[in-house]
């Protein structure tokens, strides 16, 4: 394990320039590894949400665990659980988000502090163990255990006093069956400690690498370092207690027999147990700022890869949004679309797979990625701080018995609810109500949207209904159009403003093989209903 004593010796001597290698060879590039979104949604649910955390469903329909993935340059677990937290937490404060931009642009700008913050994350590393049980659940100490660790060894520490002092080797068969005696006891505390006693130490190691880092001198780093300074000062002990638990052992056969004759492992643990308890606090503040370090060094390198970005201007807190030339970040060369709303919301249009669900969750990506990493891929992009909730994509629930419409409403009532705050809301809904009939559908969409509007919330909303695009007030329309032959398929994935003038469910049928007789039987009854509107 990456963070004990003998493993950090040889990470010292033998790897520090490989730990340089990688860095140099991994900086501005996506870092392929396999992520635990379990452990990291627990450690988001155990920190402080706001009243504008982004909820389960809204991070479902932006694919957010993907987008995870793709900003996840981290050298730590630190670093993983904040930006995970991070992104999950949009802030609408401005200057914890400027700070965040400076010390991320430090980060582009400044290779020599940048390489040696990252040397100290990824000395730090990994752990696969339960961080979270040590940070946020209670630490029970069983003194029983405590008081027997600390009298197994005082016999020792009294013989070899004794043998040293007497000059005798009278002593020594009472020091070797001392120490089977404690192999024995240690042997036995090993399924009791191992798992809690890993994850103290990687705490432990976490505030000595805090140290370190209080330490590099950077004018960025002046809010950071006095922090850091006084909760290491508390924390010390802990960091200094580290060292002795969670070691990897067989790299030396004596310090193993001397950690088992004085039970060094074991007694340390219980110290550093006693010591993390008191300080829950501190502890969390310092996995945070580590983490925080870890996080923006990995967004420095997105931002160095994808090279076309901007950094948001905040508004007034009113509903306004205004981006030029947005562009989603998974999408590989991705067709750019704008937006500009303000006391209007936006109604859209297009058949399925013309881009109308990308486009959606392109806006709501950036607007998350505004308020959380400072960061947006478009030329321009000015906004307010919005309460970020989306239903694009509701879900049924076969084991509870939840119909696909009963998803819906509820997801569509989240949006609701969100309304009721200070907050602007910004949603995103997709094809609101499919799982019903036409008739109710568009009645309830119709009053819902208004309702939506009217709360001063930014809507974007995509639907089939065109009906919609004419009762629904305040609305502005735009669409995506599609070009569909016999013979060819084609999107060109551009916004345009107005409704969408083709209606090509037909065409894609016939596009793809459907029999004749099919298709037109349903061109017949589409003429029919067609003529009888119009002779209404």
């Amino acid at each position: 394990m990456n963070n004990d004593l003998s493993a950090m010796f040889i990470l010292e001597k033998l790897t520090n320039r490989k730990a340089l290698g990688y860095i140099k060879d991994n900086w501005k590039k996506t870092i392929k590894k396999k992520t635990n979104f379990t452990v990291l949604k627990k450690f988001y649910e155990f920190s402080s949400k706001t009243s504008i955390s982004i909820d389960d469903f809204t991070w479902t329909d932006l694919t957010m665990d993907e987008i995870f993935k793709k900003l996840d340059r981290n050298m730590s677990t630190a670093g993983e659980y904040t930006l995970y937290s991070l992104l999950r937490n949009p802030s609408k404060d401005i200057n914890v988000l400027k700070q965040r931009d400076s010390l991320i642009k430090e980060f582009q700008n400044n290779q020599v502090f940048r390489e040696k913050i990252q040397i100290l994350l990824f000395k730090l590393g990994h752990t696969k163990h339960n961080i979270n049980s040590i940070l946020f659940e209670k630490s029970e100490t069983n003194n029983k255990l405590q008081i027997i660790s600390n009298l197994l060894v005082a016999p020792i520490i009294i013989n070899i006093a004794l043998s040293i002092i007497l000059k005798s080797t009278g002593f020594l068969g009472l020091i070797i069956l001392n120490f089977f005696i404690n192999m024995y006891f240690h042997q036995k505390m090993e399924s009791v400690i191992n798992e809690r006693a890993s994850a103290a130490s990687y705490i432990g190691m976490t505030v000595n690498t805090a140290n370190k880092i209080s330490k590099i001198e950077n004018t960025t780093l002046l809010s950071y370092s006095e922090k850091l300074k006084s909760l290491y000062a508390k924390c010390k002990k802990i960091g200094d207690s580290s060292i002795f638990i969670g070691r990897l052992k067989g790299f030396d056969s004596l310090a193993d027999y001397i950690f088992i004759l004085f039970l060094i492992e074991e007694r340390n643990y219980f110290k550093i147990l006693s010591q993390i308890e008191k300080n829950k606090s501190e502890l969390n503040e310092i996995f945070n700022l580590v983490g925080e370090f870890d996080a923006l060094q990995s967004i420095a390198s997105y931002r160095e890869e994808i090279k076309e970005y901007t950094t948001p201007i905040f508004v007034e807190n009113k509903p306004f949004i205004h981006g030029v030339d947005l562009k989603h970040p998974l999408v590989e060369k991705a067709i750019p679309n704008s937006i500009s709303l303000q006391t209007e919301g936006m109604l859209l249009t297009g058949s399925n797979m013309s881009g109308k669900s990308t486009y959606l969750r392109t806006v709501g990506i950036n607007a998350v990625f505004a308020q959380t990493i400072y960061t947006c891929l478009a030329k321009e992009y000015k906004t307010c701080f919005y309460n970020i909730v989306t239903s694009i994509e509701p879900e049924d629930n076969i084991v509870e018995g939840k119909s696909y419409y009963l998803g819906e409403a509820q997801s569509i009532l989240r949006i609701v609810r969100a309304c009721e705050g200070e907050v602007p809301v910004l949603s995103m809904i997709d094809e609101i109500f499919r799982g019903t009939n036409p008739i109710e559908r568009i009645s309830a969409a119709e009053e819902i949207l208004q309702y939506l509007n009217d709360s001063k919330a930014t809507i974007l909303a995509a639907t089939h209904d065109i009906e919609l695009t004419e009762t629904l007030k305040n609305y502005k329309n735009y669409y995506f159009r599609e070009h569909v032959t016999e013979n060819k398929l084609e999107f060109d994935y551009t916004l345009k403003e107005g409704v969408s003038p083709t209606r090509n469910a037909i065409r894609i049928l016939k596009y793809l093989g459907y029999p004749t007789h099919i298709t037109d039987k349903i061109d017949e009854k589409i003429d029919i209903k067609n003529h009888k509107k119009s002779s209404i």
